[in-house]
Parts: C-alpha cells; structure tokens; sequence
C-alpha cells in the first residue's frame, strides 16, 4: 500500500481544474490502472500537485506511476502549447504504508481541498476527487479519451472506467467507515487551524479564475 504524490515543477498551475482537465487526468489515471492493475483508493487533483492512495497487487507501481506521470506531463504541455518540464520528480515520491497510516493518508488526500484553504467541503472541490462517495458506492466513474490529445483513430479506448477499491485488508463498509471517521477528525482539525489563521477560504471560483502559471501559497505543497 502506497501514499504518492507528485507536484507539478515550480508550483505552476498547470493542473487548474476544469471539465476538460479532471477528464483528461481521470482517463490516464484510470487507463494506467486498468495497464498495471494499481488499484485506487483515494485520489485529489489539485492545481499544482496530486495525491493519491493506491495498493499494488502485481508488483507494478513503478510502471504505473511512470505511465501517469508521462501521459499527464505530455497532454498538460500539449494543452499549454509548452514543451517544458512539467512534474517534478524531486517533489514527488511513493510511500509504502501500512494499517492505520494508510487509513490517514486516504483522509489526508481527501481533506487536501480543505487543508489548502481553498474550499470548506472537499465535496465542493472542482478538480477530480475520487473518495467516500466513490468507496462508498462502488460504482466504476467513467472518463472519455480527450481526442484533442489522443488520436481519435489510434488504439487507446474511447472510455476507461475506474473504481475506488478499498486494500483487501479492509472491506469496503469498514473501510468507510474509517475513513469517514478520521477524515471528519482532519477536517475539523482544518478548519480550526484556518480560523485560528484568521484566513478566509479561496473559494472556488477564486481558484478556477487562477493563471495556469501562478503559484499559490494556500496550496502549494499542501
């Protein structure tokens, strides 16, 4: 079991949530699961980083994490019309967890949203947040290929479907309610911590408005 981030090279906002870009994400994301059967537990977008908690039955983080990355690197200068340096390998890294620090880093990952100071709720959060109500339901979330990046005629498929699936340690019902449990703990821990700040939250139409090139301290390696 994993814990892994990945932040994008400098703080940029390259990932600044739209349809198109949470779209674009979950496709690779679910298209690299579905290649190196890495199974997701959890997973939040943000505009400059992402975390995730994932397991690994088939030995093949590695590979998967080599995929995503790629692929996400690629569609996001092809949509920036740049071809820079995009994630930054010396600001990301995968954590072998186990139990109860598993159990954490899932809410952590979820709570991002709210840690940032960017939105009270993470159900509120616009970028792609897979979480309880993905765990919860078991239901596959469907991402379409984003054909103004991949060849509409090439082999990828036209739609990927990903499911938020619990470690085996767990059943799903226990695993929620765990998980609903610590991440109700770090969200009022959150929200203390920004009222105690006397900070206000970003809100997200603050967020969506934000330059793909500008960097913020709210959410910077949050």
């Amino acid at each position: 079991m994993y814990f892994v981030t990945r932040r994008v090279h400098g703080g940029e906002y390259r990932m600044r949530p739209d349809d198109e870009v949470n779209n674009a994400i979950g496709y690779i994301l679910a298209l690299g699961c579905e290649r190196h059967g890495v199974k997701v537990a959890t997973f939040c977008a943000m505009s400059n980083h992402y975390h995730a908690t994932v397991y690994d039955p088939l030995g093949q983080l590695a590979a998967w994490e080599c995929f995503v990355n790629s692929r996400l690197a690629s569609y996001l200068n092809a949509r920036h019309g740049r071809t820079s340096h995009v994630l930054d390998a010396s600001e990301g890294n995968a954590i072998e967890v186990q139990g109860a620090v598993f159990m954490s880093k899932s809410a952590y990952t979820v709570a991002n949203p709210t840690k940032a100071g960017l939105v009270y709720d993470p159900k509120a959060w616009p970028g792609l947040l897979i979480g309880l109500r993905d765990l919860r339901s078991g239901r596959p979330r469907v991402f379409h290929r984003p054909d103004d990046y991949f060849d509409p005629e090439g082999l990828l498929p036209e739609k990927v479907e990903l499911v938020a699936e619990p470690p085996p340690l767990w059943e799903r019902a226990e695993f929620c309610r765990r998980l609903t449990r610590e991440l109700e703990e770090s969200l009022a821990q959150h929200r203390a911590a920004l009222a105690a700040a006397g900070r206000k939250w970003v809100g997200i139409e603050a967020v969506r408005a934000g330059r793909s090139g500008s960097r913020s301290e709210a959410e910077s390696f949050s």
